[in-house]
């Protein structure tokens, strides 16, 4: 009789042993899985490779390394054969002027979060970001100035058995399902950066800055991204109470024609200095492909 009780006793105890072991791990377990916080996951966009060509984001160099890295060929078009319905193309010798790269840890989640945001309502199956952040499977083919090129494939999804073909101003270019996109990092400023800016502007003008506010309907100015620790901004002067005339005036830098009502600026500040974006621009502090990628941020405010 004792021994029957000594066991149920052991019994208990090691029951209420497993228990408040596996309590705290079965919680850390659902923690893992269900934990939505993305505050600190930097923010950006995809948008397909054909657009970003289209807007500058990448020349035509950049589609014969992407070519390369993707096939280890290069091919260029020559012409549509009607008889037989098929492209005429034939492969050029290429090889990219700098290796391919990888990824950041923090590139890669952010790629993958502007993915999930992109796709959500086909993602039902997942609970959150963190569900599904695993299944997310990146193909990485170079970073142009900004512009990251990727294939982002759901794991068990089903892809149709079809090929794309593009045709980049004579460079071909030839991919199967999912298709390529391109992702670019938002353009916001971090809090530190906003402080130098008002700073530095404080010290040369009357008034106090002010920033664009879309949800506050404020106008100020736009940060358009950061090139070779040059922040470029963007400014329309109403926010400063000026009257703007119903006259378009153009600013046409390395072949992009910003256009606005006037008065407009568009400035390349660094070191406390508003430096004009053209006057950095022609003293080769900013590149083209930076100025490409500048024009994309420029129209994507409707500007």
């Amino acid at each position: 009789m004792k021994t029957k009780l000594f066991n149920k006793k052991l019994l208990v105890i090691l029951f209420a042993f497993l228990f408040c072991f596996a309590l705290p791990f079965a919680a850390a377990c659902d923690e893992k899985v269900n934990d939505g916080n993305t505050d600190e996951i930097a923010g950006g966009s995809l948008r397909s490779l054909q657009s970003a060509y289209d807007c500058g984001l990448l020349s035509t160099t950049d589609i014969k390394d992407i070519s390369y890295y993707m096939w280890g060929s290069v091919y260029v078009y020559d012409g549509y054969d009607e008889k037989t319905n098929v492209a005429q193309t034939y492969e050029i010798e290429y090889t990219p002027a700098t290796e391919l790269t990888s990824l950041s840890q923090s590139e890669v989640k952010a790629i993958k979060y502007a993915f999930y945001l992109e796709n959500i309502n086909y993602l039902n199956e997942y609970t959150d970001f963190a569900a599904c952040e695993e299944d997310f499977i990146i193909s990485f083919y170079g970073n142009y100035n900004g512009s990251y090129v990727v294939r982002v494939e759901v794991a068990d999804w089903g892809y149709i058995a079809l090929v794309k073909q593009y045709y980049f101003d004579g460079t071909y270019l030839e991919t199967g399902y999912p298709l390529l996109e391109v992702f670019t990092f938002d353009t916001e400023l971090s809090e530190e950066q906003k402080t130098e800016v008002e700073q530095a502007w404080s010290t040369q003008n009357e008034c106090a800055l002010v920033w664009y506010d879309e949800e506050a309907g404020t106008n100020g100015l736009i940060c358009l991204g950061v090139y070779n620790g040059y922040i470029i901004l963007y400014d329309d002067y109403l926010w400063q109470g000026y009257d703007v005339a119903c006259v378009i005036t153009e600013k046409d830098i390395g072949g992009y024609v910003f256009e606005h009502y006037y008065p407009f600026a568009l400035y390349a500040y660094a070191n406390g200095v508003f430096n004009d974006l053209e006057e950095a621009y022609q003293a080769g502090n900013l590149n083209d492909s930076n100025i490409a990628a500048i024009y994309f941020a420029y129209k994507s405010y409707n500007l």
